[in-house]
């Protein structure tokens, strides 16, 4: 599998340091719910009935993920089924075989059914998670896993986690996002944590209270179904981060429309805010469980010196500073390649960019990357 390692970095000298609060804030400030609504949108209107034609969502989320990540995912298939896993796996730097796993189930509870917040709302933000930590790097890898046949009882996690191949990785925790997008206005926001633990609530609360200070959390112990319940089933330390539940005799859900044909975008999936806080919070916990890897820690200081583009900020021609064959890649501030090429110091035109902030990332056959910001002007 190929695989990229990425991670920002400023490069000049008089670039201050950034340390790993900075840039988890900066991963959080660049969480849209917009954007995360716009793919609920598509999904919506693909079948995706875990026994039925699945081809139009299998194709957008592997084209999302060769998008963002730059490789083509895992499809894991298991008999007697042919809707797959799909897996995703940005590997850590220093520890590639400890694990964590944020994952989603793309299937719906019947054929047609358009299942905008079940669960469509967490396809999209597996996504979005995926459009903005895969240009950084981690000590751990993340795994970005999309679970087939939540519906008919977890099986698609159960199988991932019964194969040989997955069952043999160090996994380190997992999250799962399941109804993500719904707020009912009669209640206060708040997301619902589901954790087995009450150690593993108060490390969220933690992690919550540096990062995501507005953000109001509720512990659920269980019930532990959804795909979480597979990963807690083998003692892996797990969390959900859901849509706020009612509290009575039994937990219930707000959102009345699942698993009805009326859960759709604007009924059902209503609240781009209750979305981005669910991503914004995972951001964090994300980056503390995989361990980011920052400027300030990072062994490549001295090859950073050596290794940058100019004139930066740019209008026309950009060359590169490098010292043999190199993969040049600009990203626009969305994550999506605007420019790839293989050179070595060849002024590239970049003439046809439009103006604003892209980052690049440079890749030497020897495994050296480098990444930064660049500006271009017009």
């Amino acid at each position: 599998m190929k695989l990229f390692l990425l991670f920002f970095i400023i490069i000049s000298i008089q670039t201050p340091v950034i340390s790993q609060h900075q840039e988890v804030f900066q991963m959080i400030n660049q969480v849209s719910g917009d954007s995360i609504f716009k793919r609920i949108e598509k999904l919506q209107n693909m079948e995706r009935y875990s026994q039925e034609d699945v081809t139009e969502c299998l194709s957008y989320i592997q084209n999302n993920i060769i998008n963002y990540m730059a490789f083509t995912p895992n499809f894991h298939y298991f008999f007697p089924r042919e809707a797959p896993n799909i897996i995703a796996i940005k590997t850590g730097s220093v520890y590639p075989d400890s694990v964590v796993v944020i994952g989603a189930h793309y299937d719906t509870y019947k054929a047609g059914a358009p299942g905008a917040n079940d669960n469509a709302s967490g396809v999209a933000g597996v996504l979005e998670l995926m459009r903005i930590m895969s240009v950084y790097e981690f000590e751990k890898s993340i795994a970005f896993v999309f679970f087939s046949f939540e519906e008919f009882g977890m099986i698609g996690s159960t199988q991932l986690l019964n194969n040989p191949y997955y069952a043999s990785f160090q996994y380190r925790a997992m999250i799962n996002f399941d109804m993500i997008a719904h707020h009912d206005p009669e209640d206060t926001l708040d997301i619902t944590v589901v954790c087995p633990d009450t150690n593993n609530y108060d490390y969220i609360v933690n992690i919550a209270s540096m990062y995501t200070p507005g953000i109001k959390l509720k512990k659920m112990s269980g019930p532990l179904y959804s795909d979480i319940h597979s990963f807690n089933g083998k003692g892996i330390e797990s969390y959900w981060f859901r849509e706020e539940t009612r509290y009575g005799p039994l937990p219930q859900y707000a959102d009345t429309f699942l698993h009805t044909d009326a859960d759709t975008l604007g009924l059902s999936a209503n609240s781009p805010e209750m979305a981005r806080q669910i991503v914004s919070l995972s951001v964090a916990v994300l980056s503390d469980l995989a361990g980011l890897v920052t400027y300030s820690n990072s062994n490549i200081e001295q090859e950073s010196k050596k290794l940058y583009v100019f004139p930066n900020p740019v209008s026309t021609y950009i060359n590169l500073n490098v010292d043999k064959e190199s993969i040049f890649t600009i990203f626009t501030s969305k994550g999506e390649v605007a420019l790839r090429t293989t050179s070595n110091k060849t002024p590239i035109d970049i003439s046809y960019l439009t103006s604003g902030v892209y980052f690049y990332q440079i890749l030497q056959n020897d495994g050296v990357i480098v990444t930064g910001k660049i500006v271009i002007t017009k």
